[in-house]
C-alpha cells in the first residue's frame, strides 16, 4: 500500500514539471504555440481549407490592418482575404505572403503534373505577379483539358470556385507552381 501511495504523488509530481516546462517552452517561442503552420501540409488539408473560406464566401480586401483579417478553420491564425492571403492561408503558412513571395515558399511545375492544392499564378512580360488561384482538381483526369480552381477573386466577386480550360488559363499568363512542404493525402 505504501508503494502505490509514493508513486501517485511522484506521477503527479512529474506531470506538473512537465506541464510547467512546455508552458514555459511555448512562452519563450509562441511560433511552437501554434503547431502546424509553416511545414508539411496534406493536401486533402488544403483544399479543405479552401472549402471552408469558400463555404463562408469569405469578403475580399487587401486591407494592411490585421484586425480585418479573417481567421482559419481552426482559429490557428488569421491571413489577409485577398488572393495570396488566401493561398498562405489553404498551405498553412505562418503568415500572409504576397503574390511577390509565394515563390520563396513554392517552385514551378509542369503543368501536367498539377495535383491538389498547386496553385496558378500570373505574371505579365515584366515577370511582376499579378494574381494567383488553386488549383482544385482535373474535370477529367485522363485528358487534362478542364480543371476547377478556388480563388479570392476581386471585391466585385469575393469567394470563386470556377472551372476553366487549360489552355485559355495559360494564355492568360498563368503559370503552375507547388508549395514546397506540400505532402500526399
Amino acid at each position: 500500500m505504501w508503494s502505490m501511495i509514493a508513486r501517485r504523488p511522484r506521477a503527479g509530481v512529474i506531470a506538473a514539471l512537465v506541464a510547467v516546462a512546455a508552458s514555459l517552452l511555448l512562452a519563450q517561442n509562441p511560433a511552437a504555440a501554434a503547431t502546424g503552420y509553416g511545414g508539411d501540409v496534406k493536401r486533402s488539408i488544403v483544399i479543405g481549407r479552401a472549402q471552408d473560406w469558400y463555404d463562408r464566401n469569405v469578403p475580399y480586401s487587401q486591407n494592411l490592418d490585421e484586425s480585418t483579417w479573417v481567421w482559419d478553420e481552426n482559429h490557428g491564425r488569421k491571413y489577409r482575404p485577398d488572393c495570396s492571403g488566401f493561398i498562405s492561408m489553404t498551405w498553412k503558412l505562418t503568415s500572409s505572403r504576397n503574390t511577390q513571395t509565394l515563390t520563396d515558399v513554392s517552385h514551378t511545375i509542369n503543368w501536367n503534373d498539377l495535383l491538389p492544392g498547386d496553385a496558378l499564378l500570373k505574371t505579365t512580360g515584366n515577370l511582376a505577379t499579378e494574381h494567383v488561384r488553386l488549383f482544385d482538381k482535373w474535370v477529367d483526369a485522363s485528358t487534362h483539358a478542364d480543371f476547377w480552381y478556388y480563388e479570392e477573386g476581386s471585391t466585385a466577386t469575393d469567394m470563386n470556385h470556377v472551372r476553366v480550360n487549360v489552355r485559355d488559363i495559360r494564355n492568360d499568363g498563368y503559370h503552375p507552381i507547388r508549395y514546397d512542404h506540400i505532402v500526399k493525402g
